[in-house]
């Protein structure tokens, strides 16, 4: 009996055995891949916060947060960093003990049982102990009180003054009041004048019998020509320095549509919202409607440079393959690199496309940081290459270039209102443009408060 039960038992085992070798072996780790927010936000001289996200999903995460360092360019979990172990999608983590003026590098990072995964290294400079940037606001022209009245300061009238462009060849700004269908001129001082009249309407000619419908976008080049987007005629027009106004580029009966030319009559656009020019008279559009990039050389030739016609968030990374998506670019900028900026407001985003190879990336906000830079509606770039962004919740800010930090430069968050002030006590109403001067000075559309705003900006190193 003995005998039979142990022989009984070894052969038990060869079966196990034979059973637990047919078994598959556990599947090796999934690594996952990290991205790291390319701009810098709640700066103060010894702390800022930087953002982090889970781009592909591996096996489950058991750690992240952001490294840093001022001394490695490629910091790593064994130099200082800020454990965040949120474990979402989305994290961030404040860097606190910063030193003054002293630049970083830094990067995100996930761990899970495959290993520690990196994000792309940002650089950035802290702010000095003493900097500030103090922002005075103030109205310089309009009132609350809708209509259409040149005159000086709060005597003016305005029915929902659009976009603002500096014409320098004048010193005066211009901008487009889309209700009344008009474009005006602004002086520093509050003197509004009508430059083509209201009534909307599509015609060409001399100022006086030129009609357009619902102008957006402006920009001024050189000798004085202005280049509006005369969205609801769906055309780019041209006013002379002489004040003759003429169709640049689609079409001259205004049907919207999407099709590229080498003539620009027969180019179709849809809504173009905003306008940007390079040094060589490339003119670049931000179609809204067709939620597409379009450029238009000084002969007149219609490309599309970026942007699919998908209303989806898309970057790209191979040249000319034009499968980026944008969700309504609303307006459009050149930086001092002739990259094109691009306030994509749909996604919440700004973008930044090579004008050369059409690449697209993202320089802050997007889906998955909806609130970095709020809904961005109009942008401008000053000579500094900093970039100022109008955020239709109520907010004025700054990107600057020399520390790649964002600050709140005048406005609230999501809060509607009409006060002057300093920094975060003014209120702004719908703010729909924005353009500066030669000394510094922002000046921004206050759509639904119908007047002209002055942002005094003093910066103290």
């Amino acid at each position: 009996m003995k005998r039979y039960l142990s022989g009984s038992f070894v052969a038990f085992l060869i079966v196990a055995l034979f059973i637990s070798s047919c078994k598959k072996s556990d599947p090796p780790p999934v690594e996952i891949n990290i991205g790291t927010a390319p701009i810098i936000t709640n700066v103060t001289p010894s702390s800022v916060r930087i953002g982090g996200e889970l781009l592909s999903i591996g096996d489950a995460m058991t750690s992240n947060g952001i490294c840093y360092s001022a001394t490695n360019a490629t910091p790593s979990v064994a130099d200082s960093k800020v454990a965040v172990d949120s474990l979402a999608f989305v994290f961030g983590g404040k860097l606190n003990g910063l030193t003054p003026a002293t630049k970083y590098y830094a990067r995100a990072y996930g761990i899970n049982k495959a290993g520690t995964f990196y994000g792309d290294v940002i650089t950035f400079t802290t702010p000095s102990s003493t900097f500030k940037l103090d922002v005075d606001v103030s109205t310089i022209a309009g009132s609350s009180t809708f209509g259409f009245v040149d005159g000086t300061g709060a005597n003016a009238r305005f029915d929902g003054p659009q976009d603002i462009a500096f014409n320098s060849k004048t010193g005066l700004l211009q901008l487009t009041d889309v209700v009344n269908n008009a474009v005006r001129t602004v002086s520093a001082t509050g003197d509004v004048l009508t430059l083509t009249n209201s009534g909307r309407g599509y015609v060409n000619g001399n100022l006086a019998d030129a009609r357009f419908y619902g102008s957006r976008g402006m920009v001024v080049d050189a000798a004085g020509n202005t280049y509006v987007a005369d969205a609801g005629n769906h055309a780019i027009r041209k006013i002379t320095a002489a004040g003759v106004v003429t169709t640049f580029a689609g079409s001259p009966t205004g049907s919207a549509g999407y099709a590229d030319s080498t003539d620009p009559l027969k180019a179709l656009f849809n809504v173009p919202r905003s306008l940007a020019l390079d040094a060589n008279g490339n003119l670049y559009v931000a179609d809204f409607g067709n939620n597409r990039i379009r450029k238009i050389t000084s002969a007149g030739v219609v490309t599309t440079l970026a942007g699919d016609g998908i209303a989806r968030y898309v970057n790209s990374v191979a040249a000319n393959s034009n499968v980026a998506s944008f969700n309504g670019p609303a307006s459009v900028a050149i930086d001092a690199q002739g990259s094109l900026i691009v306030a994509d407001q749909g996604n919440k985003a700004l973008r930044k496309v090579n004008v050369t190879t059409g690449i697209v990336t993202t320089i802050g906000g997007g889906p998955n940081y909806p609130n970095q830079i709020g809904t961005p509606v109009a942008i401008t770039i000053d000579p500094q290459s900093n970039i100022y962004i109008v955020d239709k919740g109520g907010q004025i800010l700054q990107l600057r270039a020399s520390s790649k930090s964002l600050y709140v430069l005048a406005g609230k968050a999501n809060t509607t209102g009409y006060a002057n002030g300093t920094g975060a006590t003014s209120l702004f109403s719908s703010p729909t443009g924005i353009a500066v001067d030669a000394a510094g000075n922002a000046y921004v559309a206050d759509f639904a408060n119908n007047v002209v705003r002055k942002l005094a900006i003093t910066v103290t190193p």
